[in-house]
């Protein structure tokens, strides 16, 4: 196995294990001791997207979990997840999803 792909592998288990609180790709890239740069690249090789693609995807996925879980505030499962800002949030997710956080919500208990 080539050391590129070990870094990537250690990048990808601190993603997929702190999702929640990593604020952006760089708090990452800091943590493995690699560039941005370079932290891109290995993710473009070997996931063929990159980190911080993977990383709003985890996070957005979690967050339509807990609106269907928990009977939570959206601003509150945006605060849960990382993002400050629930407008920002709100956007990203109508985005990913094709529908704004409480529009998902209700979809979803209505089926």
């Amino acid at each position: 196995t080539s050391q590129s792909y070990m870094t990537y592998e250690r990048c990808l288990s601190i993603i997929q294990q702190e999702f929640r609180e990593m604020k952006s790709i760089s708090n990452l890239a800091d943590q493995c001791h690699i560039s941005t740069g370079y932290l891109s690249r290995i993710f473009r090789k070997y996931a063929g997207e990159s980190p911080s693609e993977i990383l709003t995807r985890l996070k957005l996925n979690h967050a339509g979990e807990l609106l269907l879980q928990d009977n939570l505030l959206i601003k509150e499962v945006a605060d849960r997840i990382g993002y400050d800002d629930p407008y920002h949030f709100s956007r990203l997710f109508k985005n990913f999803y094709g529908m704004s956080p409480k529009h998902f919500r209700e979809s979803v208990s209505r089926s």
